[in-house]
């Protein structure tokens, strides 16, 4: 099984990736803001259709600030 990995942003600005094999992904942290989110899904290709569910590490402002605004935009838990 292949996995690709991407960071989507890092730091204190905010936290953000994205896991995925071939049929699913995932969120690991949403510290970005929903549109920067976006921006990011579609300049390096990701399908936001394969993302399956986010996992928030922990409850710091860099690592949740859009958490709520995209499980609630691509219905996601």
């Amino acid at each position: 099984m292949q996995l690709t990995f991407f960071s989507l942003g890092s730091g204190s600005c905010g936290n953000c990736y994205y896991l995925a094999t071939e049929s699913d992904a995932i969120i690991i942290d949403c510290g970005l803001s929903l549109r920067r989110f976006k921006k990011h899904m579609q300049e390096y290709g990701m399908k936001i259709g394969k993302v399956k569910a986010i996992l928030i590490t922990h409850d710091h402002a860099d690592h949740i600030k859009a958490a709520g605004k995209i499980s609630k935009e691509f219905s996601l838990p």
